[in-house]
């Protein structure tokens, strides 16, 4: 015959349990915000409301720079003081070299009210990988 054993004398701990699924589902719906290199360049081409937000450096820009119509530079460390010039009413695709900046960029951007913000993953490294354009100084 089975008998039931409350979790607590099985071993679990439950508020335990609950804050590991909790955490599971936070670091599932970070990963949802984050849009591969490809999906980035067709909504680039194919979305008219969606623009590129890079925040990289000037100096990193003016290396390489992403080849995109509808392109935004604002560099992290001026994110803070200019956030209000970003549209609001379309898709921005924040964009780094790796993404580490850009997820910064893009948490901060949530927590400022934009909700249609996602993490271009891998950043410009992800982006030339792929041969995606690119504009360089002559």
């Amino acid at each position: 015959m089975l008998r039931s054993i409350p979790t607590e004398a099985a071993g679990f701990n439950t508020a335990r349990l609950t804050r590991h699924h909790k955490e599971a589902n936070a670091m599932t719906q970070a990963f949802d915000l984050n849009i591969h290199a490809l999906d980035a360049h067709h909504s680039l081409r194919a979305e008219a409301g969606t623009w590129l937000l890079d925040v990289r450096e000037a100096h990193e820009v003016a290396r390489v720079a992403y080849d995109v119509e509808r392109f935004i530079h604002m560099p992290l460390s001026e994110l803070q003081q200019r956030h209000g010039e970003l549209p609001r009413n379309g898709k921005l695709i924040v964009a780094c070299a790796a993404g580490g900046r850009s997820q910064q960029a893009m948490q901060f951007l949530l927590h400022r009210g934009h909700t249609q913000v996602c993490n271009l993953a891998g950043g410009m490294s992800a982006w030339m990988a792929l041969g995606l354009p690119v504009r360089t100084p002559l």
